[in-house]
């Protein structure tokens, strides 16, 4: 279980690491007070957007609180990725900072 929370964090860090050399804003959830079951990271980027992310590993799943905020966000309107892996964050944090510019992949 330690080793599990080790590797979503580490997975984590490197994202907050890239999002903010690109001029993002990185809020980890844990930090606003009564937002239990939220996505790990909020993002706010250069270009007034946000989104959230959830890091898991491919053997883990979300968990029935996080499926219902998920479920919410993603009604009301927001961005909610659920990466795997890092090299999935890496790909929705691209796309996100050139959503408006139409994104290609590299």
């Amino acid at each position: 279980m330690r080793l599990k929370a080790e590797l979503e964090r580490a997975m984590e860090d490197c994202l907050v690491e890239q999002a903010s050399k690109d001029g993002c804003v990185c809020i980890k959830s844990e930090n606003i007070k009564g937002r239990a079951h939220y996505p790990d990271q909020l993002i706010l980027t250069p270009q007034r957007t946000f989104y959230w992310m959830e890091f898991k590993l491919e053997y883990n799943g979300l968990s029935p609180g996080q499926e219902v905020i998920v479920k919410t966000l993603k009604k009301k309107g927001h961005s909610v990725y659920v990466p795997k892996t890092l090299d999935q964050a890496l790909l929705y944090h691209e796309f996100e900072m050139n959503r408006d510019k139409g994104f290609t992949e590299k």
